[in-house]
Parts: C-alpha cells; sequence; structure tokens
C-alpha cells in the first residue's frame, strides 16, 4: 500500500497511507481492507457479517426481553384470574353461611316462642264501652303476645266485640247467643299488642260475652320472650 508524502502547515513532513489497492496512478482508490486498533485487516464483508451479528443478537435480545414481558403478563393474568376466582368462591361460601345462619336463627326464634309459658286471661264482659283490662300492660320495652282467643256470646243480645291491641282493633260480631270467634296464632304469627299496652275489649251494647285469651310476654326489641 503506497504511501504519500506531504507537508503540514508548520511545514513538517507527514506521510499519508492509503489503504487498499491503491498505485502510484491511483493512490486513493477505495479502500478493500480496515484496519482495528490491534492492527488487524477486516474485509468489508466480514464487518457486514460482524454487523449482521450484532443485528440478529439485537433482535434475540429484544424478543427474549418481550417475550419475557409476555410471560409476566401472562402470569400475572393467570394470578388475577385465580384470584377472582377464590374470591368469588368465597363470597359464595359466605352467602351461604349467611343464609344458614339466618335459618338457624329464625328456627331458634320459633323454637323458643314456641315452647314460651302460657298464660291465660278470662273475663266475662257486660257493660258497653271499653272494659277493664283483660291483660294488664307489661312494663316498657315489652308486649303481650297473643297466640289463642275466645269470644263468645252468652245471652241474646246482637253485640259486636271488639279487641283492642292499642294500635288495631280485631271484630269479633257475636249476633247471636253462643256465637263468636276462636282463633289461634302460631309461633311468628302472633296477634301483637303495641308495647306497655293492657289487652281490653270494647262491646257495642251491654251484653253478656265470654272472653279467654292465651299469651306470653315478648321482648318488643328481640321479640323473644321474657
Amino acid at each position: 500500500m503506497p504511501n504519500i508524502s506531504a507537508k503540514d502547515g508548520a511545514g513538517a513532513s507527514v506521510d499519508i497511507l492509503a489503504f487498499g489497492t491503491g498505485t502510484s496512478v491511483d493512490p486513493f482508490k477505495t479502500a478493500q481492507t480496515l484496519i482495528t486498533s490491534a492492527g488487524v485487516e477486516i474485509t468489508p464483508a466480514t464487518e457486514a457479517k460482524q454487523d449482521l451479528a450484532q443485528t440478529s443478537l439485537t433482535s434475540i435480545t429484544t424478543n427474549q426481553a418481550t417475550a419475557a414481558k409476555q410471560d409476566l403478563a401472562q402470569t400475572s393474568l393467570t394470578s388475577i384470574t385465580t384470584n377472582q376466582a377464590t374470591a368469588a368462591k368465597q363470597d359464595l361460601a359466605k352467602t351461604q353461611l349467611d343464609a344458614i345462619a339466618a335459618a338457624l336463627v329464625t328456627q331458634n326464634l320459633f323454637n323458643l316462642r314456641a315452647m314460651a309459658p302460657r298464660i291465660q286471661g278470662v273475663a266475662t264482659l257486660t257493660a258497653s264501652g271499653d272494659s277493664a283490662a283483660i291483660v294488664v300492660a307489661p312494663p316498657v320495652g315489652q308486649r303481650i303476645a297473643i297466640t289463642e282467643v275466645v269470644v263468645q256470646s252468652t245471652g241474646a243480645t246482637d253485640v259486636t266485640v271488639l279487641l283492642k291491641l292499642g294500635g288495631q282493633n280485631i271484630t269479633m260480631p257475636c249476633p247471636t247467643k253462643g256465637s263468636g270467634r276462636y282463633m289461634v296464632y302460631t309461633p311468628g304469627n302472633e296477634l301483637l299488642v303495641t308495647d306497655n299496652t293492657a289487652l281490653i275489649a270494647n262491646l257495642s251494647v251491654a251484653a253478656n260475652v265470654f272472653v279467654f285469651v292465651r299469651y306470653y310476654i315478648m321482648s318488643t326489641s328481640t321479640r323473644l320472650p321474657v
């Protein structure tokens, strides 16, 4: 490879090295080789292969990174799906347990009401208007729970009997002697008198009426027998 002698701006001699097959006729003919810092010649074809290898390596690295991200995304999605399924099962289990608990409470309430000791109230009414208390008022926070009622006329007078519960009246016509009403109320369907209120009856006219009730005292708040 030929050298070209020249002078720099200070007049000092310098050599210019032409790489490739340059001649004295065309010393700057396109170089066919490259020189590494270690002095090793590299042909353009070799450099192209190195560039291709570098490009392939970069592509592989990128693809690996992309694949890793996709795997992570899939793992995250699987974890989310699994957690959602677990949460759904837990919600279903809780709903079922709540339903069972509610059923047990209802059954327990039914049993307690069914086994509550019954008390009897009896009165023979003759005067029209409101009677004296057939069952006296319980303390505040408690109410009368009626499970059975018998109302019967013992005279020939046509009379209407009102059983007064505090918030409502039960009307019982007794048009002839021996007529009346007999009613039974199952646990959970008791005839309830207003809190802290006595049970009384009202006759539309003076007559002879027999009244019998069976009841227990219930807590107004818990609805359990006291």
